[in-house]
């Protein structure tokens, strides 16, 4: 049986450490939440985030038209 080593997402910030483990096969579901709580960690709110994903989209759709 082949073992895998975990993923680790770490953040040290304001001297408190955010540690978040998965495992290697996580979907980019899991990813993006895992990500998501380090920058709320970081004292992002989620509205900033969501505005930052809205800005990235639509960044990327003025540049790849083929992807709409």
């Amino acid at each position: 049986m082949i073992s895998f080593e975990p993923l680790i997402l770490s953040l040290n910030v304001y001297r408190k450490k955010h540690t978040i483990e998965m495992t290697d096969t996580a979907s980019i579901e899991e990813l993006y939440d895992a990500f998501n709580a380090l920058l709320i960690g970081m004292s992002y709110n989620q509205k900033t985030i969501d505005n930052h994903i809205i800005d990235r989209a639509n960044s990327i759709n003025r540049y790849n038209p083929e992807t709409e």
